[in-house]
């Protein structure tokens, strides 16, 4: 069985059938679903930026979640990009293999989701998500600046290529990482050596994003630095996320530039692949 991220933009396709999407592509879908051939497992960054639909009209919310829920492993949800990543790096640290993607998804998923017994806290939920994203871009904005100066202090200073941002950045901003850890897993990952995280999938293809953001915003030589924008830092959680299965499917071009599947594809990531709804629909 192949695990698969559907990005947001995939469910929006599939309930509004646009883009090309159309009944017998959904029924396909749920077929492949029904028969054990694919598991598209719960997300959280799925559904925070699904409840905020809300704001559009209560209706439409009701079509788009439908959407989300009848598809989704219901019984399955990706853990946070947060917890993926520090537990990957304890593993590491200690020598242990990696822990499971998923968690049991909690007993009240459903209700929560559901406007006609959670109305008054789901309109709350949607406020909170606003503020959260709103303030999403200049708390990155900070921690970029901040490993910008570690950058500067080591004396770099820009990048013609990606590809050489890449290879100079990723060991720093690994080390970065691994230093907000526990003092006792931060010494075990630099005891095992830190160029070998770049080779678990979650830290590489999170690696992948954050090193992208440096170079386009802040040490691009042939462009003008530029501010963090929260719908980025939104792309980070996605990707990490994804990093939990085998498949990413994305309605994004994977040829426009600085989109989410053009910088995955910057660099190879071992047993993950970015595709369009289109191609998935066609491998199926």
């Amino acid at each position: 069985m192949k695990v698969v991220y559907f990005d947001r933009n995939v469910f929006d396709h599939i309930c509004t059938l646009n883009c090309g999407v159309t009944e017998a592509g959904i029924a396909k879908i749920q077929g492949a679903i029904d028969a054990g051939m694919i598991s598209i497992p719960a997300s959280y960054i799925v559904i925070e930026e699904t409840v905020p639909i809300l704001r559009v009209s209560e209706d439409t919310y009701e079509q788009h979640i439908q959407t989300v829920l009848n598809l989704i492993n219901k019984d399955r949800i990706i853990k946070p990009h947060t917890q993926i990543i520090r537990e990957d790096c304890e593993s590491y640290a200690l020598g242990k293999p990696l822990t499971a993607r998923t968690t049991k998804t909690p007993d009240n998923f459903r209700d929560v989701l559901d406007l006609s017994i959670n109305r008054d806290d789901l309109n709350s939920l949607t406020e909170e998500i606003h503020v959260f994203y709103a303030g999403l871009a200049s708390k990155y904005q900070a921690f970029f600046n901040d490993v910008i100066d570690e950058m500067k202090h080591r004396g770099i200073r820009g990048f013609k290529s990606f590809q050489d941002a890449w290879v100079a950045l990723s060991p720093i901003v690994v080390e970065n990482v691994v230093g907000r850890l526990p003092r006792t897993p931060k010494r075990l990952c630099k005891k095992r050596g830190l160029k070998h995280m770049l080779k678990i999938k979650s830290i590489r293809i999170g690696m992948i994003c954050f090193c992208w953001f440096l170079y386009s915003h802040s040490l691009k030589t042939d462009g003008s630095p530029k501010k963090v924008d929260a719908s980025e830092a939104g792309d980070f959680f996605h990707a990490v996320c994804a990093s939990a299965t085998n498949i990413f499917v994305t309605q994004e071009s994977k040829d426009k530039y600085g989109k989410l599947p053009f910088i995955l594809n910057q660099v190879p990531v071992s047993g993950f692949t970015v595709m369009s709804l289109m191609e998935f629909l066609d491998i199926l």
